[in-house]
């Protein structure tokens, strides 16, 4: 048995991401048990082929620590893949433990590059068409609702509140359809933005804040649009096959937009542009025409 771990800890977005290269790390190990080492609030999005382990636990201090010790009941894992800016120690504390294989890459791409593709071609593993990582995870049917996420967890990668609000309004109206706002803690300075209360409380609108990423799923996953910036959630949103419009103001979408088919998703490049309200909706729309 070709026992496997996969050492990736990190934000929502970046936990997502790394989805694609746990199954291509499946299909490359048949008949290994794979176990995925990973931010613990994220455990519920694991596929339900992998095990997950929190790497932010007491369980896994010794990987991380110099000269680490690694416990008696340590599964005899013969390959480890570490996604990691630095591999030192836990490369060296695993090879301790008697880990046979350890290949690395490290956990951002290059300019130009997309953190998938970067992420395969780093191990030297065929890329994987783009498609919805979490669809194991999405109720079986679409509701007539469009969720908006405006935040992002900073000010610099997130669109204007005031025309976040506009560009919400139109697309209720165009779609005669709810609107669900959803915003976490991070998003906290957005409150103070004179547009919020127009966003939150206007007709047929509801607000859910700080919501578990499994209440997330349940509740959202079947709307039939998903608006946001750059953000963990942009991707849990995507990930669960919803077409999504996602605004780039900060990062380079090249790089980090959700790894969805082109037909489900539109990223906006706002960086160092003007934005125009026009714009804004033209891309939405033709998700709700598409």
């Amino acid at each position: 048995m070709d026992d496997v771990l996969v050492v990736r800890p990190g934000a929502l977005g970046d936990t997502i991401l790394t989805l694609p290269l746990l199954a291509s790390l499946k299909s490359l190990h048949p008949r290994g048990r794979l176990t995925f080492l990973g931010t613990r609030a994220y455990a519920e999005l694991r596929p339900p082929n992998v095990s997950y382990r929190p790497a932010d636990g007491g369980e896994w201090v010794w990987l991380f620590a110099e000269a680490g010790s690694p416990p008696a009941d340590l599964p005899e894992y013969r390959t480890a893949y570490l996604i990691l800016n630095r591999p030192s120690p836990p490369a060296e504390n695993l090879a301790g433990a008697g880990v046979k294989t350890i290949r690395h890459v490290g956990s951002r791409p290059e300019p130009g590059r997309h953190l998938v593709e970067h992420l395969h071609i780093g191990l030297g593993i065929p890329v994987p068409p783009p498609h919805p990582a979490l669809e194991h995870l999405k109720p079986r049917e679409r509701q007539k609702l469009i969720w908006i996420h405006p935040g992002s967890g900073g000010r610099r990668k997130c669109l204007p509140l005031n025309q976040m609000a506009a560009l919400a309004r139109r697309l209720q109206v165009a779609a005669g359809w709810d609107l669900v706002v959803t915003a976490g803690d991070e998003d906290a300075f957005l409150k103070d933005a004179d547009a919020w209360d127009a966003l939150i409380s206007g007709p047929r609108t509801q607000f859910l804040e700080n919501r578990p990423l499994g209440e997330l799923c349940t509740e959202l996953g079947s709307a039939s649009l998903y608006v946001g910036n750059d953000s963990g959630i942009s991707h849990l949103a995507a990930g669960l096959g919803i077409r999504s419009a996602v605004f780039f103001t900060d990062t380079d979408p090249a790089q980090w937009r959700p790894w969805v088919p082109p037909s489900m998703l539109r990223t906006v490049d706002l960086r160092g542009r003007e934005v125009a309200q026009d714009m804004l909706e033209r891309e939405c729309l033709s998700l709700l025409e598409g």
